[in-house]
């Protein structure tokens, strides 16, 4: 699951996993992907993926951290190319996965599931570098079905949608069946359990009155992996409304420190810079403290720990 908080202080929002929201005029210089039908997004969301990709940097100084370069992934996939790609969902009986949903909206079950003559079927996505691994799975299907997709931060992690429906996109999770960083990018068995049943804790802890106002959660409500084929499920992730509809802007945290093209400064000396802050006063003022205090929020008031990371 991914927690979104909002910083309202100098409208600064973070995706945690972690996202922050800046002002708009910062990314008049971002390029948009290279289709029409990129701008058919929801205005949020394609601000939102150029953070994501624009922003993303590879670039490591190893004398000071530890970083694993080994990336085995087709350019034409990756986060940096900003491409749109085919993917393939295919119908197989519910009976040959293990599936787990949690607060499914309708319009997302009618997506995933269907009834074919008196047997329940579901939809499984594959990656296209992943077509291999699940030739079984392909070769049992009793139909499929299109979307497009685009890469994320996370290579695995696509955003999607159908050609059509463009302003409903969700977060595809796939296995991946290419090697970077020396892991191999499917998912295993226990976090496609696992993120249903996160997503069910904090669903009951959101409910109270008292849960912070400014984090909100991308939610994981679908997830599902072959009962013949160990590690290779996908998990779908919604895209919260405030993303989609906000004025704000939502960026990772990475896109506050990472390069884009030829920049000479960073997102985040820009901020600090545009509030009269030395970059010390900004991060503790408008990230480390408020941050902070929803880790608190959250940890003793709701019993959930974070995990968030840039990404």
């Amino acid at each position: 699951m991914r927690n979104i908080c909002r910083f309202e202080e100098f409208r600064l929002s973070i995706l945690l996993t972690v996202i922050c929201i800046f002002a708009v005029p910062l990314i008049s210089s971002a390029a948009a992907p290279r289709y029409s039908e990129f701008a058919r997004l929801p205005l949020g969301v394609q601000t939102w993926y150029k953070f994501e990709t624009e922003y993303l940097s590879r670039e490591v100084d190893t004398q000071k951290f530890t970083s694993p370069t080994q990336n085995d992934q087709d350019e034409f996939y990756s986060p940096e190319a900003q491409n749109i790609f085919d993917v393939v969902g295919y119908w197989l009986p519910v009976k040959d996965f293990n599936l787990a949903t949690d607060s499914m909206p309708k319009d997302v079950r009618q997506t995933f599931f269907r009834k074919r003559g008196s047997q329940r079927e579901a939809l499984f996505l594959v990656h296209p570098e992943s077509v291999d691994l699940y030739q079984t799975i392909i070769s049992r299907s009793r139909g499929s079905e299109n979307f497009r997709a685009m890469a994320t931060s996370s290579s695995r992690s696509l955003l999607m949608w159908r050609t059509g429906d463009e302003e409903h996109p969700f977060i595809g999770k796939l296995s991946l069946n290419k090697t970077i960083a020396h892991a191999l990018r499917t998912i295993l068995d226990g976090e496609s359990i696992h993120s249903i049943l996160i997503n069910q804790i904090v669903n009951a802890r959101n409910s109270g009155e008292e849960f912070p106002a400014n984090a909100f959660f991308m939610s994981e409500v679908f997830s599902s992996f072959p009962t013949e084929q160990k590690d290779t499920g996908m998990i779908i992730r919604l895209i919260p409304r405030t993303l989609l509809k906000s004025r704000s802007t939502f960026a990772p945290l990475f896109a506050l420190y990472g390069g884009a093209g030829n920049r000479k400064s960073s997102v985040m000396l820009d901020l600090a810079k545009a509030e009269s802050l030395s970059p010390e006063e900004f991060l503790n003022e408008r990230i480390l403290k408020p941050f902070a205090k929803l880790w608190i929020d959250l940890e003793l008031d709701h019993g959930i720990t974070m995990e968030p990371h840039a990404q």
